[in-house]
């Protein structure tokens, strides 16, 4: 068994908003594998982002639920699905995070394979606003109209809402629409892919660490996928020799036959800099 396992087949992309753009150039170029986009299941109902269907289960369960609609309706032995987040970053609260899931499931080899990537790299941002130009210095932050916007009555959950404005003239009508109405109108990123470039872009870096994982083989076995399953740090101060914070060893793990194996000094180097040691910099 071996990543060749994908080279020349087919596989389905089961989404509706345009992901396979981000992710099937990416697969066919490192894995040969041909992907077709997959439109014909909603994959709305199992969440959206601005709230007509919650997430009901989490999201490797909402990934398996995209893979297993798209081969059940179809002859394809292989689908792959994606889902992505936003929340503001644990540590550096003012930031917020982008992330992005995306699984491959082979039928055929029962294989499973999910790749999840973070970046800063997003304009989500939402705001209730009463007047025309705290609207128009949003559109301008959020990179509008290459990302489109959603505008809804303030008062609102999401009833009422307009999705995917990426022209001037619509947003403006729209607005003084839903204020003259309502009074103050709640506006937020479009997160969907197809109406926002910088996500398409993570969801590019996901299938790419995807295709990494895949062509990752298990020294044991030879399954793809062997790939790091916990972090060690303690690499040793050049100095003093004392273990720091800084990364020391990565484990891998197979997902078939879970041999593990230890990596030492990951970023290339066997001592880190006094300057990031608790003894010598304390």
């Amino acid at each position: 068994m071996n990543s060749s396992i994908f080279k020349g087949r087919k596989a389905i992309i089961v989404t509706k908003h345009g992901k396979e753009k981000a992710i099937s150039p990416v697969l066919l170029g490192s894995i040969g594998l041909n992907c077709v986009s997959f439109t014909d299941f909603d994959t709305d109902t199992l969440g959206t982002f601005t709230g007509e269907h919650s997430r009901q289960n989490d999201v490797q369960e909402v990934l398996r639920q995209k893979c297993m609609a798209g081969l059940n309706a179809t002859n394809y032995e292989i689908a792959i699905a994606s889902e992505g987040s936003f929340f503001t970053h644990p540590q550096i609260w003012i930031r917020q995070c982008n992330e992005e899931r995306l699984i491959i499931i082979d039928k055929k080899n029962d294989i499973e394979i999910t790749a999840i990537t973070h970046s800063f790299d997003t304009n989500h941002a939402q705001k209730t606003i009463n007047n025309w130009s705290d609207l128009l210095y949003f559109a301008q932050k959020a990179g509008f109209p290459k990302h489109a916007l959603i505008l809804r009555p303030g008062t609102s959950a999401y009833k009422g809402q307009v999705k995917g404005i990426r022209k001037e003239e619509i947003l403006k009508n729209i607005f003084h629409h839903l204020y003259d109405l309502h009074g103050a109108v709640h506006v937020e990123t479009d997160m969907r892919a197809m109406f926002n470039p910088s996500r398409m872009k993570v969801i590019e870096m996901a299938a790419r660490k995807l295709s990494d994982k895949i062509l990752s083989l298990c020294p044991a076995c030879q399954w793809p996928g062997f790939d790091v399953i916990a972090h060690k740090m303690g690499l040793p101060c050049s100095e003093c020799d004392h273990p720091t914070q800084s990364l020391f060893a990565l484990t891998y793990q197979c997902i078939k036959c879970k041999y593990e194996e230890e990596r030492l000094y990951p970023k290339g180097k066997t001592k880190e800099d006094p300057q990031y040691c608790d003894q010598c910099n304390p």
